[in-house]
């Protein structure tokens, strides 16, 4: 996809995606540290994955409110109130180490997320008719993996360099409240966007001919949601366990993957024009799933953190680049006035199943640093399949 195709967008598509950008360089900045915040304060693994599992539990039941929320509020308005939520959790994350603190900063977070995800998506999914949909989200995704590119590299760097002078915890409180600086003026990043959605008295309706293929998406997103939780907010302890990684080695290389998947979103259009949606879909999952069950074998080679680190970077980038194709894909098969609902409904069957997991993971890795690459591969396995037989054949079909 070139610039000058991104560049004849809306304006309200730039904006949304110079909102993301910003909005993801401060999830970048706290998102990356709060592991290992969480456990230099003497809290095991498991503990970090409870308060994983309330934040998205919290997001889930959050979700089932907010299109009632985006129906008064409107889409744009529970955008901007979601973003402030989470800067004001982020900054009580800073300031107590205290469990209950933690515990409702991660529920905050997680409530304020509701608020964003799905109405984000719904506008940017109506910022662009027809083709050019995809483009609005690659554009979106693009700055999004730059914000997180920006974000990652900074949080490690930062806490690194700040802990000679005050330690390593309140290094990574510093970072922690840097984040919440920053999610503040991500507020201010939405200000511009004149777009804005409103869904009806019952925005939970769906055409009864739409259902099949909601519920089918819905289940796919349900198995990836579960599979993650097994293994995703692991993977900074699993550079420090396995190989005594630094804060700032795997910030680098955390950072270094949302710019690669910056880079790779461009050309996801084009792998979608030669291959169609649902096989460049497939296929990066497939692929992805591929490099990453292989990663705990790689571990005990003789260079086994570089080539660990490069199956990381292979994996999270093929699996995530393809998104705006996937979001292109699935909203183009149901009618404007069902995408927020929709967004909404995925967003609560990935975290719920994400939720379900993600303590379990967490106890898991403290038996055995291989399992949860296993079990988290056989879910992919299993939604890829289950997602190629349910829409095989289908191009989906693009209201105005």
């Amino acid at each position: 996809m070139g610039i000058r195709e991104l560049a004849g967008l809306s304006s309200d598509a730039k904006r949304l995606a110079i909102y993301n950008g910003a909005y993801n360089f401060a999830s970048g900045l706290y998102g990356f540290i709060a592991v290992f915040y969480v456990t230099s304060l003497g809290y095991s693994a498991a503990f970090f994955g409870a308060l994983s599992a309330a934040g998205e539990a919290a997001l889930v039941i959050s979700l089932l409110g907010a299109p009632h929320v985006a129906s008064r509020t409107g889409a744009r308005g529970s955008i901007a109130a979601g973003t402030a939520l989470t800067a004001a959790s982020v900054a009580a994350l800073a300031l107590s180490s205290a469990p209950p603190v933690l515990m409702a900063s991660f529920i905050g977070a997680g409530t304020g997320q509701a608020l964003v995800s799905p109405n984000l998506s719904s506008l940017i999914s109506t910022s662009e008719p027809g083709e050019r949909r995809t483009a609005a989200f690659v554009a979106s995704g693009f700055l999004g993996q730059v914000g997180a590119f920006l974000g990652t590299a900074l949080s490690g760097t930062m806490a690194d360099a700040l802990q000679p002078e005050v330690g390593r915890v309140d290094a990574y409180r510093w970072v922690i409240a840097a984040a919440s600086l920053a999610m503040a003026s991500a507020v201010a990043a939405s200000a511009g966007v004149k777009l804005d959605l409103r869904p009806g008295q019952n925005p939970w309706r769906i055409r009864r001919e739409d259902l099949g293929t909601m519920w089918r998406l819905v289940a796919a997103a349900t198995m990836i949601g579960a599979g993650a939780g097994f293994l995703i907010p692991f993977f900074p302890l699993q550079f420090k366990y396995r190989f005594g990684s630094s804060a700032s080695y795997i910030s680098l290389l955390f950072s270094t993957t949302n710019a690669a998947m910056a880079a790779l979103m461009l050309y996801m259009p084009e792998l979608e024009r030669r291959l169609g949606s649902l096989n460049a879909i497939v296929g990066s999952w497939a692929l992805a799933t591929a490099l990453m069950v292989i990663m705990p074998a790689s571990s005990r080679t003789p260079f086994g953190e570089a080539i660990f680190s490069a199956l990381y970077l292979g994996r999270t980038t093929v699996m995530n680049a393809i998104g705006p194709v996937q979001s292109s894909f699935e909203l183009s098969m149901l009618a404007p006035d069902e995408r927020p609902a929709f967004s909404s409904l995925e967003t609560i069957s990935w975290n719920a199943a994400n939720a379900a997991t993600v303590a379990l993971g967490g106890l898991i890795m403290q038996q055995s640093l291989d399992a949860p690459f296993y079990v988290c591969g056989a879910f992919y396995s299993a939604a890829a399949a289950f997602y190629y037989a349910s829409f095989r054949g289908s191009a989906g079909r693009r209201p105005p």
